[in-house]
């Protein structure tokens, strides 16, 4: 701890402050604090450094859930962004395949009727004879 010279020489006592800054974190820190070190702790310059340095981790704290927050968010677009661009190319892909099976059937139909027309010309041609 540090020494009321110490004190009046305008150093800070780093133990307390961590102490005070551990017993801030808790419920009902700054009775905790008055309760250890007396009512008028809460006036001393180790108290305001715990305090500043409390906010200060609350703060990095908030920015760091933001940011993870900002991030799951992003990447929760992405996976949907992936769904949709999945979902829309099973359709593209299933048009596709039916697409392909169409012409084959059309194809198919083609050279039946020209089969059937071949047949027919050879018919009629015999028919002349």
């Amino acid at each position: 701890m540090a020494t009321d010279s110490q004190r009046q020489a305008g150093q800070v006592d780093v133990e307390r402050v961590a102490h005070m800054r551990d017993l801030l974190s808790r419920p009902g820190g700054e009775a905790l604090i008055a309760q250890r070190y007396g009512e008028e702790a809460s006036s001393s310059e180790e108290f305001r450094a715990a305090r500043r340095q409390q906010q200060r981790a609350a703060q990095r704290g908030r920015e760091a859930r933001e940011a993870a927050a900002k991030e799951a968010a992003e990447k929760a677009e992405q996976s949907r962004a992936a769904g949709r661009r999945g979902r829309e190319g099973a359709g593209t892909s299933e048009l596709q395949d039916k697409l392909d099976k169409a012409n084959k059937d059309l194809d198919k139909n083609r050279a039946a009727i020209k089969s059937q027309a071949e047949k027919s010309k050879g018919q009629v041609q015999m028919q002349s004879m």
